[in-house]
């Protein structure tokens, strides 16, 4: 093992791209110089040991070809101090026993249990455990099977490595697919919540009852699609860039019209909840929390005072308005706008000092048409 300069070769062998996708990049999380490489084969796990050196084998049992067990057997004798742990899916007693006894460092039985993966990599590499860094554990609550069923429906429409329906505290209510572990617990999915939690805020701030929010991050590994439901619950696509053969328009088109299937599912839910238990209805909505909010803030002594100064005076009476009318202008009310249209009448005119016969008759100075 190259222990003098710190650093350390792990190679990764299955035939699952997708496995050793996950692995890869949970491995890449240990904060230490590790060097990874994954091949789908023990014919090519050969060729890369017998170049560089491994100082950690990580082999599925069932490899096409060579298998686990006999690429150990293989390296172990031209290299004694190598580190093994070695997975399979099956789980027939013969193969259990038969790699039991192999002498591998570790072995686990699908699907792996990554936390429990990562313990056993630093174990067998001598790195210290960063436990004040905890892992966070996955929770589940399924909420109804049709989520789960339009969640797998979407899957295979995009070609995804997982989807998942997951609430504001993480806690996943529909999955489809294995999601890479480092991706959700170590370093995207905490940050995702904290976005998640701030597009709430700021809809608020702008009256939106239901955000209508969608992201796209591209990366190396893997793309990733998160789209709002809901305030409570949000859509997270995991998809394999190397295996995404649709363009990426139709794939955030399509995934946010299963977000819009999930909201009806979500809503058709809370229906049937609300009629079992009528109180959940009285649930107020966002804009009548912040009316609500605002109608029990009291008023201090100078918000008291503007309010009464921005208050409409009561009308007066119509014998007062005329009496004070009068006192202000100086003439009765009917005889200041008799006044007042005459004078409109007259600047109308195109000639005020020459009239004719039928502008006098219509501003009065003619009676009875004589």
């Amino acid at each position: 093992m190259n222990i003098m300069n710190g650093s350390y070769r792990v190679l990764i062998v299955d035939d699952h791209r997708e496995m050793r996708t996950a692995f890869k990049a949970n491995l890449e999380v240990i904060d230490a110089n590790l060097t990874i490489i994954d091949v789908p084969s023990g014919e090519e796990a050969l060729l890369e040991a017998s170049s560089g050196g491994v100082d950690l084998l990580i082999a599925d049992i069932g490899l096409p070809g060579l298998s686990g067990l006999e690429l150990f057997e293989k390296l172990k004798q031209n290299n004694p101090e190598i580190k093994v742990i070695l997975v399979t899916g099956q789980e027939d007693e013969d193969i259990l026993r038969e790699i039991a006894d192999c002498g591998a460092d570790a072995f686990f039985i699908k699907p792996v249990n990554i936390p429990d993966l990562l313990r056993e990599v630093h174990r067998c590499l001598g790195l210290s455990l960063q436990e004040e860094q905890p892992l966070k554990i996955i929770e589940y609550d399924p909420l109804h099977e049709k989520l789960t069923e339009r969640i797998i429906e979407l899957r295979g429409e995009v070609g995804a490595l997982s989807v998942s329906v997951l609430n504001l505290k993480g806690v996943i209510a529909a999955q489809e697919g294995s999601m890479p572990d480092a991706v959700y617990e170590s370093r995207v999915m905490p940050r995702l919540l904290d976005t998640f939690q701030a597009v709430n805020d700021i809809s608020g701030f702008l009256g939106i009852e239901n955000p209508d929010s969608s992201w796209y991050f591209s990366g190396i590994k893997y793309d990733l699609f998160w789209v709002h439901i809901n305030r409570e619950y949000a859509i997270l696509v995991i998809t394999n860039p190397i295996m995404q053969n649709t363009d990426l328009t139709w794939v955030v088109t399509t995934v946010d019209m299963a977000a819009n299937d999930a909201l009806k599912i979500i809503r058709e839910l809370s229906v049937k909840a609300e009629e079992a238990d009528p109180a959940l209805s009285k649930t107020p909505s966002l804009t009548e929390k912040h009316e609500e909010e605002k109608r029990e803030e009291p008023l201090d002594e100078d918000q008291r005072k503007e309010a009464q100064e921005l208050e409409e005076p009561e009308p007066l009476p119509v014998s007062q308005f005329a009496k004070k009318f009068s006192e202000v202008v100086g003439k009765d009310v009917n005889e200041y706008w008799e006044d007042a249209t005459l004078e409109d009448e007259i600047s109308n005119l195109e000639d005020p000092e020459n009239l004719s016969y039928e502008e006098a008759r219509k501003l009065g100075y003619i009676s009875g048409g004589e």
